[in-house]
């Protein structure tokens, strides 16, 4: 390294040894992002609940490692109870998470109740849904679609 003009010896190194340390860091900070990135897809795995006590209907969604999930949701008594549930599969990629029901079963409702909704709950069978997700911290994510809004907790 050719000595600067009008810096010292002990200045030079200073200055080399800040340049070292920016350029490390420069250099682990896309490890960091992807490590980062990372946990929170993998942190999907496990079963998160999103209760709306008000209405009293809640629903639990349980992610798999090898990307297949299954879920449950229930309305409460001062809407029309019934009981939905399914499977599918899932997958994120940056701050989206996906999921794509394959199967799902109504119970609960009348026959007549049944026959009205079924043809919604069967258009959406093997269509992908996406929506954004924000962490909040490793147990709590917020995943907005069609404008609705959804706080998972992770289930303890």
């Amino acid at each position: 390294m050719q000595p600067s003009k009008g810096l010292d010896g002990v200045t030079m190194i200073r200055t080399e040894k800040m340049r070292q340390r920016a350029q490390s860091f420069i250099l682990l900070l896309p490890v960091l992002v992807f490590a980062t990135a990372c946990k929170h897809q993998d942190g999907f795995v496990g079963t998160w609940k999103t209760p709306a006590p008000a209405q009293g209907s809640d629903a639990t969604m349980t992610f798999n490692p090898d990307h297949t999930m299954s879920f449950v949701a229930t309305n409460g008594p001062s809407q029309t109870p019934y009981k939905l549930t399914g499977i599918g599969n899932w997958s994120s990629k940056d701050k989206m998470l996906t999921v794509i029901p394959l199967s799902m079963q109504l119970d609960g409702l009348s026959p007549m109740q049944k026959a009205k909704l079924m043809p919604y709950i069967n258009a959406q069978l093997k269509v992908a849904q996406t929506g954004p997700v924000v962490w909040k911290g490793n147990d709590e994510f917020i995943l907005t679609k069609n404008r609705i809004v959804q706080d998972f907790k992770r289930a303890k």
